[in-house]
């Protein structure tokens, strides 16, 4: 079991590669998700409402929160692999690169009903 999650972790880091100037990437080796922190300014809300415009669902770090009012900090969100299959992560963060780089959100996949929805 080790090995399946061990080559899942290691197609998610790959696939992130080309990210690393526009996020930060932290927690890679922490568990079974890694953090993405905006270096552009876009928001958690932003982040996650660009991902689910292509059906991809990623997960805001501000509901984790203790305390609510820290959502003023960089938009950070959470990427889940587990339960994914190495050619859904790769996908995934496919469709997230397209929908971060974006200076608008992506509405016309929304539209079109995408039928990719992994949950990363």
């Amino acid at each position: 079991m080790r090995a399946v999650y061990k080559a899942k972790h290691d197609a998610l880091m790959a696939a992130l590669r080309p990210l690393e100037g526009q996020f930060d990437i932290g927690g890679e080796y922490a568990g079974l998700h890694v953090l993405l922190t905006s270096r552009e300014g876009l928001t958690e809300e932003e982040l996650i409402e660009r991902g689910k415009a292509l059906g991809v669902r990623v997960y805001g770090l501000s509901t984790y929160f203790i305390r609510p009012g820290r959502r003023e900090q960089a938009g950070t969100v959470l990427l889940g692999y587990a339960n994914l299959s190495v050619e859904d992560i790769k996908t995934g963060v496919r469709l997230l690169k397209e929908a971060w780089k974006s200076d608008k959100i992506i509405e016309k996949a929304a539209e079109e009903g995408n039928a990719f929805e992994p949950q990363i």
